[in-house]
């Protein structure tokens, strides 16, 4: 506005122009809310020319590679590089943007100080109304952490999926349906089915419905208690019908909060563990039926060893009363006689009578004829006890350690001696 006056210089009025800039003022509002917007990103923003000089960066980018503004305009971004990223792959992305493309990727720069650094960046070309490219706009973040983070979980799913697929241990994880969610390459080789087609079935669809029903049961009470299975020995059948023990733990899989939303199990094969003690068992029962059967020879030769004096004795007297009573023949021969002698020469004594009259009642020719016979059975039995308590003499006596000679054919008829009772009926010697 300004005044007009006369030739006096007195005002006489007053000109003035109103512009409207409520347009020009909403721009302007939005552009520092954009620049607003630039300077507090948490990325850093760079814009260089067409000549890829830079023209603008902000704090952020200032506070990741350590350049001040100052330092960073009109340079190219090549100070950042690090010399890890090839040639192929910037004429790739410079192929993209002259071609009017946003390109996206990974850079491995290097900050002011030296440390190397890992940033995405996106890169878009900005255009002018005729369709050229003024410039060009790269918003980048920097992600060595997280790629650091991510290099750190990949190598514990290494490691896990290592322990998974080498431990000879079968691992698996069930959701709360009891149906597996995953299994390790120990189980699938077991079970002989791939762990995709195992992914969503249950025991019910690979086990005997018995021992099916007993696990899920066992799983089913770990996600009502959170109480888990441990050390339980089970005897699985497997679809060859061959049969594997197994030690199983069973335990409640919880989310990052807490929650139970499954299982996973431990099975170790312990058969060949089962097998070695039901061996070891077989062998502690033969090894104790070996001291009975010690004991009972040591029993056996303590008995021979009494039993053999008495009998020798017996045999001895067996022996001598034999030969006695066939000295008695000649007597025996000679009472008729006598009989008849004693009755012709007379009436006798009351006492020769008496003697005469008894001695008749004696069956002296049956005893003649049975009494040798019975004396000889007698000798014959004490005979087969003398032989019998020898052989179990030999049976009882210690084996030594050093190979010797032994007699075949003694060993072979003490024990046709010992075991007559078992031969007797259907066999017999010659």
């Amino acid at each position: 506005a300004s005044v007009v006056r006369d030739e006096s210089r007195n005002p006489i009025q007053m000109v003035g122009v109103h512009w409207d800039i409520s347009a020009a003022k909403l721009v302007h509002e939005r552009l520092q809310i954009l620049s607003r917007a630039v300077e507090q990103s948490s990325s850093s923003v760079v814009i260089t020319n067409a000549q890829n000089e830079i023209e603008f960066v902000n704090k952020t980018f200032e506070q990741t590679t350590g350049y001040t503004r100052a330092e960073a305009i009109v340079h190219n971004p090549r100070i950042l590089k690090s010399g890890k990223v090839t040639e192929k792959s910037y004429s790739q992305m410079w192929a993209v943007l002259k071609a009017g493309r946003s390109w996206s990727g990974v850079f491995h720069n290097k900050k002011k100080s030296g440390e190397d650094y890992v940033e995405s960046a996106t890169i878009t070309p900005i255009k002018s109304k005729s369709g050229r490219v003024t410039h060009y706009l790269a918003i980048k973040e920097d992600i060595t952490e997280r790629r650091a983070l991510e290099a750190s979980i990949a190598h514990e799913r290494h490691l896990l999926n290592c322990l998974m697929d080498t431990v000879p241990i079968l691992i698996y994880f069930k959701d709360l349906e009891s149906r597996f969610i995953r299994v390790n390459q120990a189980y699938e080789e077991y079970i002989g089915i791939p762990q995709l087609d195992l992914v969503g079935k249950s025991d019910a669809d690979l086990f005997k419905p018995e021992d099916a029903e007993t696990r899920i049961a066992d799983e089913r009470r770990i996600i009502a208690t959170g109480e888990p299975l441990l050390n339980d020995i089970e005897l699985c059948t497997h679809q060859s019908g061959q049969q594997y023990w197994f030690s199983t733990s069973k335990m409640p899989l919880r989310d990052t909060k807490g929650a139970i939303i499954g299982t996973f199990g431990l099975s170790i094969d312990i058969t060949e563990q089962k097998r070695t003690e039901e061996e070891h068992s077989n062998l502690q029962i033969q090894l104790n039926h070996a001291q009975k059967l010690e004991s009972v020879g040591m029993l056996a030769s303590g008995i021979a060893h009494e039993i053999n004096t008495p009998s020798q004795f017996v045999t001895d007297n067996i022996s001598y009363v034999t030969k006695s009573i066939t000295s008695l023949d000649p007597v025996l021969e000679a009472y008729p006689r006598l009989l008849e002698a004693l009755n012709a020469n007379g009436p006798l004594t009351p006492e020769v009578s008496e003697w005469l009259t008894a001695l008749p009642k004696v069956k002296t020719e049956f005893l003649r004829e049975e009494l040798p016979a019975a004396l000889k059975d007698a000798h014959d039995g004490m005979h087969r006890i003398t032989e019998i308590v020898r052989a179990m003499k030999s049976f009882s006596h210690p084996s030594s350690e050093i190979a010797s000679p032994a007699d075949l054919n003694q060993a072979i008829t003490n024990t046709l001696i010992v075991c007559r009772n078992e031969w007797k009926y259907v066999a017999t010697t010659q």
